[in-house]
């Protein structure tokens, strides 16, 4: 009786101080066959979302569960695994070196319009075009921000303001929400919806703006509109899969994001619900179906579950997508090209890009 009261207390112990992985890696998930994909561990639909999940890499983050640790574990630990969303990556990466580049060009311009401060107010001209670079107003920002009097004559606008921002805590702010996007929207519904959704919704997000705005030289600046649309986007295929706690989740996101707008002069609201409807219509045009599948519901199946496990979580057990969407993504972006093959402004849009990121101003 000792030993076994003994055994018990060591058992208890070990399971308190071992380390919780995030999600288990797949060579040590139980399966009931040897063909078939692990379940979801959760009910039919959840909301849930293992992101980062790879086979091969473990998400381990280490004995010491302080947030501190674990922060700063996450930022210098390097394990050479490829990216599940090299796509959502690429975005965050060329938002952040456009920023540098806005700030080193309207550093220029403050050294260059005002030299005689440069030996006194060095400092001061350096935080204001790294932290502040959206109030200085440098060559770069004037060339490609939008507003609605430019945006009539140069579109180009509509599309370049969603790379630029205002200061580093507004980049920041939409970095993180880009990267806390779930990884099934790429992974799962595929890589060129999600980079179309993104662009549609930068350009749908100034496009409100200009509609609603009081004054027609109001400025419209960053990336909230593409991101907005992702949440749209994934709020139409949570609905077609009748997940209904991951569409609660969006709508309480949403709903906190309007209140935050209505609360914060500088926040533009018409920029995010333009975002967010166009997301939804790109979700009810091309973003799939979906149906369940005998062959993946019935006992000791032996169908190869293809799908991503994040995917697979949200969808629920035995539901797939279907093979084609409503309407083939290929179609839209048909329709813009043979459009802008009859409209000038827009056929000189990629010279008009080059030129103002090579010699702007």
């Amino acid at each position: 009786t000792m030993r076994f009261a003994l055994l018990l207390i060591a058992a208890a112990c070990n399971s308190s101080f071992a380390f919780h992985p995030i999600s288990t890696p797949l060579a040590t998930t139980r399966r009931p066959f040897p063909f078939v994909s692990p379940a979801s561990p959760s009910s039919s639909n959840s909301d849930t979302c293992l992101r980062g999940y790879t086979p091969k890499y473990s998400s381990w983050d280490g004995d010491d569960r302080r947030w501190s640790k674990r922060l700063t574990r996450r930022i210098f630990r390097f394990d050479g695994g490829p990216s599940d969303t090299p796509v959502r990556d690429g975005l965050v990466l060329s938002t952040i070196a456009a920023y540098i580049w806005q700030a080193i060009n309207t550093l220029t311009y403050l050294r260059t319009k005002f030299p005689s401060y440069w030996s006194t107010q060095a400092w001061s001209m350096i935080s204001d075009a790294v932290i502040d670079s959206g109030s200085t107003m440098g060559p770069l920002l004037r060339d490609f921000m939008f507003s609605p009097h430019l945006g009539r004559r140069q579109p180009h606008r509509y599309l370049t303001a969603g790379f630029l921002h205002s200061g580093v805590f507004h980049l920041a702010c939409n970095m993180y929400a880009l990267k806390q996007m779930p990884n099934w929207l790429e992974t799962g519904l595929g890589w060129p919806l999600f980079v179309t959704t993104y662009i549609v919704g930068v350009v749908a997000g100034n496009y409100f703006h200009a509609m609603y705005a009081m004054d027609e030289f109001l400025g419209c600046l960053g990336s909230s509109g593409g991101i907005v649309a992702l949440a749209g986007l994934a709020f139409i295929s949570l609905c077609k899969m009748e997940n209904k706690q991951g569409t609660a989740k969006i709508l309480r996101s949403m709903g906190t994001l309007f209140v935050f707008g209505a609360i914060i002069p500088t926040m533009s609201n018409a920029s995010h619900i333009g975002g967010f409807l166009s997301g939804c219509l790109m979700g009810l045009l091309f973003a799939p179906g979906y149906r369940n599948s005998y062959s993946l519901r019935r006992k000791n199946a032996v169908t190869i579950d293809a799908v991503p496990r994040d995917y697979r979580q949200v969808m629920g057990f035995g539901v797939v997508p279907n093979e084609r969407p409503p309407v083939p993504l290929w179609m839209l972006w048909a329709v813009v090209l043979v459009y802008a093959s009859t409209e000038p402004r827009w056929m000189a849009m990629p010279a008009v890009v080059w030129r103002g990121l090579t010699s702007a101003g």
